[in-house]
């Protein structure tokens, strides 16, 4: 499953309905122009970035981590599960992707204008579950068609380019200031 949480200050509340129509609108625009092998190698290069450089857990912490990543992820991946790009391969994508259909969404609106009916067990506080209307579809296609986005462009620290070889080059020192007292 993908999730996406948006949090809304209360000018974004009274526009929730442009904002989620602009989250269905950007999955709409990866699944028609962001299959990208660069994007994934750009990816790929910053997990691993951000893997070398994680901070440190406590070691209750990591304990329970590891514990509980054995049994979802391969062994192998136990420590780096979250950081770990193995191969692009675009036809695993793409069927994740058609997956990804707002027919299919689940949105949770939580804020303390939100009506709901029924109590939480075990919990101070109540929900409500509602299919969305087609009114409410149409809404969002509707302001789906008002925005337009763009891919970022592809970072150039994460290129196959060559990168140039500068010279090495030392320079001088200049005097730009000789005053008693200035150093």
């Amino acid at each position: 499953f993908l999730r996406v949480q948006v949090e809304l200050t209360e000018s974004g509340l009274a526009h929730q309905d442009a904002i989620i129509a602009s989250v269905f609108s950007y999955v709409d625009l990866i699944k028609a122009k962001g299959l990208n092998a660069d994007y994934f190698r750009e990816l790929k290069a910053m997990a691993e970035k951000n893997f070398a450089n994680a901070p440190k857990a406590s070691a209750l912490d990591h304990a329970v981590s590891v514990s509980m990543a054995q049994f979802d992820y391969p062994v192998e991946h136990v420590l780096n599960a979250n950081y770990v790009y193995d191969r692009y391969d675009e036809k695993a994508i793409r069927h994740v992707l058609t997956q990804l259909d707002e027919r299919k969404a689940r949105v949770w609106f939580i804020n303390e204008k939100v009506k709901a009916d029924t109590s939480i067990p075990f919990f101070d506080g109540t929900y409500s579950i509602a299919p969305i209307s087609a009114e409410q579809q149409a809404t969002w296609a509707s302001l789906k068609s008002t925005t337009a986005y763009q891919l970022p462009p592809l970072n150039d620290l994460f290129s196959k380019k060559e990168a140039p070889i500068v010279d090495n080059q030392y320079l001088t020192p200049e005097v730009i200031v000789a005053k008693p007292g200035v150093e």
